[in-house]
This record gives structure tokens, C-alpha cells and sequence, in this order.
């Protein structure tokens, strides 16, 4: 509350490593949540009191809609045979009250199929790009995949941030290490020694890409948040 007073509490528990990582509120006051789970076993079922889903590998990504008073509205489970969502997970919402995500995949695994198919898998198997840049719009009713994109190329690249624009248009940023970086409708080289600093802006209505800068200096560099 305005007070300080706790509204709910919520605790996310599958017996091994899971965390929260990015959470925003819709103009109603639902609460969405991003995140990561790992089940003490495999293969493992989440069930937060709506039906047990299928998780998929080490580690998958976790979307979850609270109500306003705490209540589990959906949620949703992405992952690929490895583990995904570990690095740079983050969640935010557009005036309408659709819901997009960023997080990594691919590392050591399969890439995920969040609904339109499998992400690409821009290195070669078994470490698939070692991390890629996953960014989708799911549907706030109910979580239902709109679209989803993956970015990336043969080495770590890893998402960090994610802002929803008055337009409704996403912006991604982050750092990539892979010699050329695919973004959707181009690729960029390289700069730096190590890491290059990266920012995107994508069409909140379709996931095109329309813009994308590389921040590199001569060192590691990251765009780590977004005003």
C-alpha cells in the first residue's frame, strides 16, 4: 500500500534454484512476474493450483500473472533442452495490458518454442549459440503467444533490460560477445575486445526489428538498464 503495508506474499518453490528476476504492474494493478525455475528432478511439473505444465530442461523461464489481491491469474512455462532464462530476464506491459519478455536460451540445449515455433539456433550443436536473446509478446488475458523473436550469433549474448514505449514498441538492451550479431534484419560486427554493448528497438505489433546500435568501447561493455 501507499502505508508500506504488505498486500500479499507469494513464495515460488519447485525443490531446487528458483528466482525472480523482473516483475511491473498493468494499469489494473496485476502484478506479472519473470523468472527462472529449476526442478529438483527431470523431468518436472510446475503447478501453481491452474494444472501441472511441463518443464523442459535445466532451467526454463517462468511468466507468472498475479491479480491484484494475489490471486494466480496464468502461467506460463519456455524452455529449450538446456537451461534458459538464467541471465537477463526481464518482463513489461503495453498500454492494452499485453505482456513482453526478454531472457536468454540455448545454453547447452535445444532453443525453446514459446508458440510460433522453434527460436534459431545461430551456433552449432550441442552449445546453440551458447546464449541468445529471446524477446515475445504474449497475450495479458491469458499468456497466449503473439509473437516471439530470437537474436544472437556463435557466442554468449545476453539480454539485460526491457521498456515498452508509449507506442507499444519494445526496446531491448544488453551485450553480445559473438563475432557478428544477427538482429532480425541485419548483422553487426563486433567491435570491442570482449563484449559489445547493445540496445534494439523492435515493433511492439509484429517483433520486426526497427533500429539497433552497437555501444561498444575497446573493453566488456553492457547496457544493463533502460529509463
Amino acid at each position: 500500500t501507499p502505508a508500506g503495508q504488505c498486500v500479499f506474499a507469494k513464495q515460488i518453490d519447485f525443490g531446487s534454484s528458483d528466482e525472480a528476476y523482473g516483475c511491473c504492474f498493468d494499469a489494473s494493478g496485476n502484478l506479472f512476474i519473470i523468472g527462472g525455475i529449476k526442478g529438483a528432478a527431470q523431468p518436472q511439473i510446475a503447478d501453481f493450483g491452474l494444472g501441472p505444465v511441463q518443464m523442459y530442461g535445466q532451467t526454463d523461464t517462468l511468466v507468472v500473472k498475479y491479480s491484484s489481491s494475489g490471486t494466480v491469474l496464468w502461467f506460463k512455462v519456455f524452455g529449450g533442452s538446456g537451461a534458459d532464462g538464467a541471465i537477463g530476464s526481464n518482463v513489461g506491459v503495453d498500454a492494452s495490458g499485453n505482456v513482453f519478455i526478454t531472457f536468454s536460451y540455448g545454453f547447452f540445449g535445444s532453443p525453446p518454442d514459446l508458440g510460433g515455433g522453434p527460436l534459431p539456433a545461430f551456433g552449432t550443436a550441442p552449445a546453440y549459440g551458447v546464449r541468445n536473446v529471446a524477446v515475445a509478446k504474449l497475450n495479458g488475458a491469458d499468456g497466449s503467444h503473439i509473437w516471439s523473436k530470437g537474436f544472437g550469433g556463435a557466442q554468449d549474448d545476453e539480454p539485460f533490460d526491457l521498456k515498452v514505449d508509449l507506442n507499444g514498441d519494445v526496446l531491448v538492451g544488453g551485450r553480445f560477445a559473438s563475432p557478428t550479431f544477427n538482429y532480425g534484419n541485419g548483422t553487426a560486427p563486433k567491435l570491442g575486445d570482449a563484449r559489445d554493448a547493445f540496445i534494439m528497438k523492435l515493433n511492439g505489433s509484429n517483433g520486426g526489428t526497427i533500429w539497433f546500435f552497437d555501444l561498444a568501447d575497446y573493453r566488456d561493455s553492457s547496457v544493463t538498464s533502460i529509463a
